[in-house]
């Protein structure tokens, strides 16, 4: 054989071979890959020749987690970088102009660093116009942080130490729909009145596991979701939204709510619209189970005709709720001290014509019921019943 042509097979085996030794993904990086959603089609497990010493780049998304970095490597990170991640590091600061070259990231996360208040400033993310979802949860923050790209439509801000919130941002988010704050020390003064006025688009608002004992106002109209759970709520106000909104979904479970802090004029404005022509604007789920409340006024719950999903379980309840929406499916009331059913609770024995109730799963376990006590037609007009616990 040629010694040329065996010294070139030679280099190409040992080419192919260092090739080779770099192609193995990690679980972690071919979930975000695959990951559905989040960057359309799946891009090829290719490195990319051109990337950061400590990172991954693969078609535009860039994974430098978990390398004891303490400084942001954009200095050989791919031209066309979308996604960049880097999570489980200690970054303590994000420089002015660091992303000044990669105007195309749309997402960043930075969860689990060191960043404080100070290291952000007013020109961190300059030049990024298509910035979408920014990551700062389990990092060191006090504050709100200001100054971020109008462009956001998600921000994480979860597990810091934010304890304020002012109401003069300077960014504009008028285009943000997912904020989430859970497990941070926001407290009832941290919050200014007319805080949430700029989140014009906001449909996703976490404030769980903080320490607010009375419900933040002016939330915005278009929230869809809404979740205070596991703070230290002991009233909830008149109006919790002062004009129509599109909230379905509200999470109150693991505070310390009583009935007679329930208002029952609290959900006014949280019903369809007269004028709204589909039932997106319906509260469709209410949780309030693990609080205090013992009695509920007949009012409160009772317009609500679109209603599905009702959960007041771990609460000191005497008797079931009356005047429900017909449309309830779902009613969850076990742990409480319910002792009776009463006849009209779930059937309208008043009226002339047969009602039939929707609901299909009720439980009621693990109250001290007694039998004697509930009447032979409590039950009789729910025909579509599926599950009944006692």
């Amino acid at each position: 054989m040629n010694p040329c042509l065996l010294l070139s097979i030679i280099f190409l085996l040992d080419f192919t071979s260092g090739q080779h030794e770099r192609q193995p993904v990690s679980d972690e990086e071919r979930h975000l890959l695959v990951l559905p959603g989040s960057y359309g089609t799946p891009p090829s497990s290719r490195l990319l020749p051109r990337c950061p010493e400590v990172c991954r780049c693969y078609s535009n998304i860039a994974l430098c987690s978990s390398k004891n970095i303490r400084e942001i490597p954009t200095r050989s990170l791919p031209r066309k970088v979308a996604h960049l991640f880097l999570e489980r590091n200690h970054i303590e600061s994000i420089p002015a102009h660091i992303f000044a070259r990669h105007r195309t990231l749309t997402r960043i996360s930075f969860r689990s660093n060191r960043i404080s208040d100070s290291g952000i400033n007013s020109r961190s993310f300059i030049g990024l116009k298509k910035l979408k979802r920014l990551d700062l949860s389990q990092n060191e923050l006090t504050r709100f942080p200001s100054e971020l790209p109008d462009s956001l439509s998600e921000l994480q801000l979860a597990s810091n130490n934010i304890s304020e919130i002012a109401a003069n941002l300077s960014s504009n988010f008028f285009n943000l729909t997912s904020l989430y704050l859970q497990e941070n020390n926001l407290t009832d003064a941290g919050i200014e009145p007319g805080t949430f006025r700029c989140f014009t688009a906001l449909k996703n608002l976490n404030l769980n596991s903080n320490l607010l004992t009375t419900f933040p106002q002016d939330l915005p109209t278009s929230l869809n979701y809404l979740r205070i759970e596991n703070n230290q709520l002991t009233s909830l106000p008149n109006n919790i939204f002062t004009s129509p909104s599109q909230v379905h979904h509200v999470y109150l479970r693991a505070n310390q709510l009583r009935d007679e802090s329930i208002p029952f004029t609290v959900w006014k404005n949280m019903v369809l619209h007269w004028q709204s022509f589909w039932g997106l604007d319906n509260l469709e789920q209410i949780r309030l189970s693990f609080n205090r409340i013992s009695q509920i006024s007949t009012d409160v719950f009772g317009h609500l005709s679109k209603l599905r999903y009702l959960n007041l379980s771990y609460n000191k309840l005497v008797s079931v709720p009356q005047n429900l929406p017909r449309n309830i499916l779902r009613l969850y009331l076990q742990h409480n001290i319910i002792y009776t059913v009463p006849i009209d609770a779930f059937c309208d024995v008043d009226s002339y014509s047969f009602v039939e109730s929707k609901l299909q799963i009720i439980q009621l376990n693990n109250n001290p019921l007694d039998s004697a006590r509930i009447p032979a037609l409590a039950f009789y007009c729910l025909s579509s019943m599926q599950v009944l616990t006692f």
